[in-house]
């Protein structure tokens, strides 16, 4: 499918009946099960997934969902805008003020109240005027080695361990840049491999730019240099921002996605989500070697370039840390340490 046939075929087979869920899928039979059964537990009922040329079965068992909408592209996901333009064109085929949720099949979605709160409850206490919720990706891991979590178990039993120490700040801009900064998250295990929270605290708008440059590095360099300038040049902290709640075309106006984590000019509801993000399971070393090969990712895969040279270091690599690991319980959890309140370290609007 091509994103102009994305959008006919919403406009034409998908009655919003709620809020739509939509998400991008490639290979991930063993997740889709459970996924699935999480968000139908928050009251989801229409899924528009997009596949991007899977082979493992994910199309035939996501066409046998009786409530799953199943789209297949063979499309550059690079090309894509890394998905976005093919999130885009589904929001723009549906009805002004349907409310979408978009997020990842290794991302679960909590809130304040949830499961018991359904996701419809938590839009209708939003009010008239936000467009679109915040939320915190958190990675989630278990006590031992993370390779040895099975994606097809589930996760938020197995994988039930997070970072609890984070830093919310206004994102340094460059002294010339105009617009707002926007609420950057600093933390998590992914962090303390590459650099520490400490550091990246006192980082200023020269590092960010500085870091920057590794994308025009790589758009010049020969691809098979890629891996080595990947694992020399200082990495940026990974991107935990995320907008998973949008309301579509309200008053005629889109707030589309520019990148997986980030929609243009929105208006903020006071209340914050948080994605439990299991990524550092069983599969991540299949899916390195996979998308190394590939580089249909960001910067070529760079990210998949840390984590590859992450496990050559330490094989058994435990993100499990005494004093700044915490077991997940429940939402609450989270609500303590004021991840549902994220609005509070700046004025979005």
């Amino acid at each position: 499918m091509s994103e102009s046939q994305i959008y006919t075929y919403v406009k034409d087979n998908v009655t919003a009946a709620g809020i739509v869920m939509i998400s991008i899928c490639r290979n991930e039979i063993r997740r889709l099960p459970l996924w699935l059964e999480h968000y139908r537990s928050l009251g989801v009922e229409c899924f528009v997934i997009v596949d991007n040329d899977s082979s493992d079965g994910s199309v035939e068992y996501l066409r046998s969902q009786k409530d799953v909408h199943c789209l297949s592209t063979k499309l550059s996901f690079r090309e894509s805008n890394f998905g976005m333009m093919w999130v885009n064109e589904v929001r723009r085929a549906l009805p002004p003020d349907t409310w979408t949720l978009y997020v990842d099949l290794d991302e679960y979605l909590v809130y304040r109240g949830s499961p018991q709160r359904k996701v419809g409850d938590l839009v209708a206490s939003l009010g008239t005027r936000p467009n679109a919720v915040f939320g915190l990706m958190v990675d989630m891991y278990p006590r031992g080695p993370f390779l040895d979590a099975q994606t097809d178990s589930r996760l938020v039993e197995t994988c039930c361990y997070f970072d609890a120490v984070y830093k919310f700040r206004k994102r340094p801009l460059k002294p010339w840049a105009r617009g707002r900064a926007e609420l950057e998250c600093l933390g998590g295990p992914r962090l303390r491999l590459i650099s520490s929270l400490e550091r990246e605290a006192r980082s200023t708008w020269f590092d960010y730019f500085f870091r920057a440059q590794l994308g025009r590095v790589l758009n010049a360099a020969p691809p098979k240099w890629h891996r080595y300038i990947v694992e020399h040049f200082p990495p940026q902290p990974p991107g935990l921002n995320k907008t998973p709640f949008t309301l579509n075309s309200r008053d005629g106006v889109d707030i589309d996605y520019a990148s997986p984590h980030g929609v243009f000019a929105p208006v903020f509801a006071e209340e914050t989500v948080a994605l439990l993000h299991f990524k550092f399971t069983a599969d991540l070393k299949d899916k390195i070697d996979a998308e190394m090969l590939r580089k249909e990712h960001f910067r070529f895969g760079a990210e998949y370039i840390i984590y590859n040279k992450m496990l050559q270091d330490r094989r058994n690599l435990v993100l499990f840390s005494e004093g700044v690991s915490e077991k997940f319980e429940s939402p609450a959890s989270f609500d303590r340490l004021g991840f549902f309140s994220l609005t509070k370290h700046m004025n979005f609007s």
